[in-house]
């Protein structure tokens, strides 16, 4: 009779070396194979749709206490000793173009440059500065130890700044500077909206001026900030690194104590900022693209929505066409753009919050013929998510933005130092990572798109737009595209 077949492994080796390999092969594979998943799905088990999270782990538990204090003269100190080889100390003023005017615009920003362009790098500290419109500051980079001599070289650079050294250089360079910016660059962009959406107002004005106000700076200006805004009132100092908060408390006291108390304006009796809902448009046919900016009123620093907005910026997402991430990824703005035949390369949605009212848009970049289809698809993407957001978008959105804002308290010594002075000119505290991710991870489906529907949808935007803008649509055309007709 005909002999039985056997199919173990070791007769299949015998009789047919070729089969047996194969054979083997696919064992090993069903093996590996089965191994990854379950490491997949334990993944998953202790993650929030595979997006790892920190909220509970020690990460986030062990970060250092900010301590704070204040000088005699109201003069505010804090500290994040975060043990590290590296110590930075910020100043920040509660200065800007957000308390300038049309005669003095750009002086903040301008006070700013002077002070990091004159100060000499000595004793082993690197001084740098940064202007918004809310707010100016310095931040000095040294070695731990060395705390006295970095508060020393702010004060010694922000006087600098006050007495308006090289003054008709530094002017000269910011006016290149301005020259120097693209009908298409964002700065550009956001500058023309804010001078609609605040229009008449102070945060209508450009951090770094224009022309004619910085032409018509001097040395008299300077003398008026210096009253109004070098106080300590109005003043924070941090440090982080490898700090201790004694001795950076003494240093600030020693350099920084006679300093006057309160400034000569009175900041309370400014008018408060309205938003203004309309459209500006700058043609310029020597481009191939046009630069869109497209907001609605936000929110302020304080505000309870905060974070909830940036979770809904996280689910409409970003698209730049030169990145191949984009075309894989699939946030609401991303399909819209790959649905409607790619209108835009670029796409980059924004938050911007002030002391009482911010900005919630998106920036981005298209050609003249597909202006209408982007400015549609931006307005229509913001409807749906206040209609039919989904938990899973939800929860990757707010894992976006956890990472986001760790990253501000972690990416660096001097960021840290940075982002404490500025939290604490703003708030009035910094805020923990335990309590930024427990804002977060208290916001839901319904907070979303409760947040969506009353900021986002039918509403004024304000609308700027730079380049070819022949066939920018209709103001009431936009306005219409923020809501849908319900029955």
């Amino acid at each position: 009779g005909r002999r039985k077949k056997s199919w173990r492994l070791g007769s299949l080796c015998q009789c047919d070396w070729k089969r047996g390999r194969v054979f083997a092969t696919w064992v090993l594979l069903v093996l590996s194979t089965t191994k990854m998943l379950r490491g997949i799905v334990s993944g998953l088990g202790r993650s929030t749709l595979g997006v790892r999270t920190y909220a509970g782990s020690s990460f986030v538990g062990n970060f250092p206490a900010v301590e704070s204090s204040t000088l005699d003269n109201m003069m505010r100190v804090s500290t994040a000793n975060t043990n590290g080889d590296h110590v930075a100390v910020a100043l920040v003023l509660n200065a800007g173009s957000a308390y300038e005017t049309e005669g003095n615009n750009g002086l903040s920003g301008l006070l700013a440059s002077i002070a990091e362009r004159e100060s000499r790098a000595q004793n082993g500290v690197l001084v740098s500065s940064f202007a918004e419109k809310e707010n100016i500051g310095l931040v000095a980079q040294t070695a731990p130890g060395n705390v006295e001599a970095a508060v020393r070289s702010l004060r010694d650079a922000l006087n600098e700044g006050v007495a308006a050294t090289n003054l008709a250089r530094h002017k000269q360079d910011v006016a290149t500077a301005l020259d120097d910016l693209s009908i298409n660059s964002p700065e550009l962009a956001l500058d023309h909206l804010h001078s609609v959406a605040y229009q008449g107002t102070s945060l209508a004005l450009p951090v770094r001026g224009s022309h004619q106000s910085l032409e018509a700076l001097d040395a008299g200006h300077f003398a008026d900030f210096a009253r109004s805004h070098v106080t300590g009132s109005r003043a924070v100092l941090s440090a982080a690194g490898g700090v201790s908060h004694e001795a950076v408390t003494a240093a600030a006291s020693a350099v920084f104590g006679d300093l006057p108390s309160k400034s000569e304006s009175d900041f309370g009796r400014l008018p408060a900022v309205e938003y203004t809902g309309s459209m500006v448009s700058v043609r310029d046919d020597d481009t191939d693209r046009v630069s869109v900016a497209i907001a609605m009123k936000g929110v302020g620093h304080a505000s309870p929505d905060y974070y909830t907005l940036r979770v809904i910026q996280e689910i409409a997402g970003r698209w730049n066409r030169q990145y191949g991430t984009s075309w894989n990824s699939s946030t609401r703005f991303t399909e819209y753009m790959k649905d409607e035949g790619n209108v835009a390369s670029r796409l980059e949605p924004f938050t911007l919050s002030y002391h009482s009212t911010g900005l919630v848009g998106v920036y981005g970049e298209t050609k003249v013929m597909d202006l209408e289809d982007y400015c549609y698809n931006v307005l229509t993407g913001w409807v749906s998510i206040s209609t039919n957001a989904t938990s899973t978008e939800v929860e990757r959105a707010k894992a976006r933005v956890k990472r986001q804002a760790l990253a501000d308290m972690f990416g660096s010594t001097s960021g840290l130092a940075q982002d404490v002075a500025l939290k604490v000119a703003q708030l009035g505290h910094h805020p923990s990572p335990a309590e930024v991710t427990s804002s977060i991870d208290k916001i839901d489906k319904a907070a979303v798109k409760a947040a969506a529907d009353r900021y986002l949808v039918d509403e004024c935007p304000a609308v700027a737009a730079l380049g070819q803008t022949q066939y920018l649509p209709d103001y009431n055309n936009i306005r219409r595209w923020s809501k849908w007709l319900r029955l």
